[in-house]
């Protein structure tokens, strides 16, 4: 005899099937198949899972379950998704065969961008220490159609700081992204590059497009102090040293520059005065006769780096030494003394036609080229607004060489360079008296007389004009 045994294939497929791809990588697949069994007594004793068609015709088989209780089989991650497979099918199975009909299951092919930007820029404009500004410029992925996104983030080498700061949709007609960053925005600590992840519903892709960030920020210590003294004398111009009292810290100090300024303002033009590297000594040296600029009050130091230069620096008032420009009109004196040698009487100062400047009027010894040279003042007279005069005692004697009376305006600063002179007429009479006199009265009237005076000379005539 021959057993015979009827062959049926299970009469129905499983009730539903799903399933969620948990690989990222475009074309490739992983992740759970989650089978709703066939009614029971169809005939099941596993299922079959295969890649389909639009169609729902089977490709291939992907894997078998090892029973009806095995309902939620693996797909392994990296499982290539075959071309023209577009759907999951489950056919219930046994060993005659597969259901005529199966549970099916839309493939959604979950995947990040296969492709990142292209690269990244940016320049920080803020010249905070800590704080950036500017644009980060991104040139986006090309022909990246599964892009919708690049997320900006603060890195620390390629490992993200932090939640993204920003987010730029793409745009399929743009090749060139401009994302503005705020000035004053704080940098996360340790942040050390700007990362550009492209993104999509489904995450970022794996390698970010990366911009070495370089924190740009001016000094913060300023110079300590500012001192100077000019040693030039005339009004407008400065000569002599500067010297900057460095920062306390340097650290991020490289040079100091030195401005002409207006309080604490730099001047609008001719403001720079020289930039200076920083040192053990700080200085700058005005030569003589170095013009200042119209307008210029102060010195002004600022602290500067490669980044540029600190918000505020050190001033210093200007006391531009000045002496007076502008000379008495004249002076006069009479002598009152009868001796040779001396001389009295009251001198008299006209005053300046301009007195700008003008404290004091002095008067010196002197001759025809200026003050005797190492002569004292023969009077300090302070300026009043008017003429000064001042009386020179009887009996003054007349210093070796002194030919004149000079007098120089002054002020604080000194002596104008020239002064004004008067030559010195010294009254006296005679020294020496006539050696003898003779008369023979020639006369006969009574109370009358009448003959010749025979003078005898002086023995020095030097001073004598006449006899009389």
């Amino acid at each position: 005899s021959i057993l015979l045994r009827d062959a049926a294939i299970p009469e129905q497929g499983p009730a539903g099937v799903a399933f969620l791809d948990t690989d990222i990588r475009a074309g490739r697949l992983g992740g759970t198949v989650t089978i709703v069994a066939a009614p029971p007594g169809s005939g099941t004793a596993h299922y079959r899972v295969h890649w389909g068609d639009a169609a729902q015709s089977s490709l291939g088989v992907i894997l078998s379950t090892t029973g009806t209780t095995d309902l939620h089989p693996f797909i392994p991650s990296g499982t290539s998704l075959p071309a023209f497979a577009t759907h999951i099918l489950v056919f219930a199975a046994n060993d005659d065969g597969e259901s005529a009909t199966a549970a099916f299951q839309v493939i959604s092919d979950v995947a990040v961008p296969t492709a990142g930007a292209s690269s990244v820029s940016f320049a920080d404009a803020d010249i905070d220490v800590g704080e950036a500004g500017g644009a980060v410029v991104i040139v986006g992925a090309s022909g990246a159609l599964d892009v919708t996104a690049y997320n900006l983030y603060w890195g620390a080498g390629v490992t993200k700081q932090g939640a993204a700061f920003q987010s730029v949709l793409h745009d399929a007609n743009a090749i060139v992204y401009t994302s503005p960053v705020a000035l004053d925005t704080p940098i996360p600590p340790g942040s050390t590059h700007i990362l550009v992840f492209a993104t999509n519903s489904f995450g970022e892709v794996a390698a970010p497009a990366v911009a070495t960030f370089t924190d740009k920020a001016v000094p913060v210590s300023p110079a300590q102090g500012l001192t100077f003294d000019d040693t030039d004398e005339d009004g407008q111009q400065a000569a002599g040293i500067v010297t900057i009292t460095r920062a306390q810290t340097e650290q991020d100090v490289t040079d100091y520059v030195l401005y002409w300024a207006a309080s604490r303002t730099k001047l609008s033009r001719n403001a720079l005065v020289a930039t200076i590297a920083k040192g053990p000594q700080v200085t700058h040296t005005f030569a003589a006769n170095t013009a200042v600029p119209f307008g210029a009050t102060h010195l002004l130091a600022i602290t500067r780096n490669r980044d540029g230069e600190m918000r505020s620096g050190v001033t210093l008032a200007i006391r531009d030494k000045a002496i007076p420009v502008n000379p008495a009109a004249s002076l006069d004196m009479f002598d009152t003394d009868i001796d040779g040698r001396e001389i009295a009487g009251k001198v008299t100062v006209y005053k300046a036609l301009d007195e700008t400047g003008v404290s004091a009027y002095v008067i010196y010894w002197g001759d025809s080229g200026g003050r005797l040279d190492g002569t004292p003042a023969l009077a300090t007279l302070a300026q009043t607004g008017g003429n000064v005069a001042f009386e020179v005692p009887g009996d003054t004697r007349i210093v070796t060489g002194a030919t004149h009376l000079v007098v120089y305006t002054s002020n604080a600063d000194g002596q104008i360079r020239t002064g004004v002179s008067m030559q010195i007429v010294d009254k006296a009479i005679p020294l020496h008296s006539p050696a003898g006199v003779a008369f023979v009265d020639t006369d006969g009237d009574r109370r009358e007389a009448g003959g010749l005076i025979s003078v005898t000379q002086a023995p020095d005539e030097t001073d004598i004009d006449s006899y009389a």
